[in-house]
Order: structure tokens, then sequence, then C-alpha cells
């Protein structure tokens, strides 16, 4: 599964890249060379520094389960925006989202659960 995202956000990298450098010569806006190779290969660790983050976070949690809100509270400071489309694609490698049904006390809502593969601590 990671290695499809990384394929997809190379692929979108690269164009990305192509579109940045065609329309800016070799440089980017402000004047910096610009280098795709560089670009996918930060991703690519970005992108791995964040599952591992995930599945940490709900590795830490009893029975690897967290409630929605908790999740994007524990996230959206790092995120930039231009990341959120890549977390949310990797909190559904890393987990399955469980709809709860509603109880006395209230609404359900929603709870990400670690999937079985992401439990085993390697």
């Amino acid at each position: 599964m990671l290695q499809r995202i990384r394929a997809r956000d190379a692929a979108s990298a690269s164009a990305s890249a192509a579109d940045t450098a065609s329309a800016a010569g070799t440089a980017d806006a402000t004047g910096h060379p610009v280098n795709p190779e560089s670009s996918v290969q930060e991703t690519e660790a970005s992108a791995e520094a964040l599952l591992r983050d995930v599945v940490a976070f709900l590795r830490a949690r009893v029975d690897g389960r967290a409630p929605t809100g908790l999740v994007v509270d524990a996230f959206q400071d790092r995120l930039g925006d231009s990341q959120h489309a890549l977390f949310k694609r990797l909190l559904k490698v890393a987990a399955t989202l469980e709809k709860n049904p509603p109880t006395m006390g209230g609404g359900g809502g929603t709870v990400w659960v670690l999937k079985e593969e992401f439990m085993r601590v390697v």
C-alpha cells in the first residue's frame, strides 16, 4: 500500500516539478534551482515519517482506537495545507474508520482503529 502511495506521490511531485521547471526555466519562483529527484525523496521521507507517527499514535491508545477528533487534533499543527490529503491517505492505510451507533448520552461519532498488520511491534 505504501508503495502505491509513494508511486502516486512521486508521479504527482514529478508532474508538479516539471510544470514549475517549465514555467520558470530550471528555477522556482524564488530563483532557486529545481531538483525533482530531491523533492520526491523528501516527499517519500515525509510520508514514511508521518505514517510511522500515525501508527505510533494509534498503538499508544487502548486497543489501537482513537476518536476522529482526537486524531485530527493530534496532527493538525504538524500538517501544512498541502499535506492534508497525504495524511488522510496514510490514515486510511494504517487504520479503519468505524462509525459508532448513537448512545443514550449522545451521538456516536467515528473511531479510527489501527489495522492488525500495524498492531505488531516491528
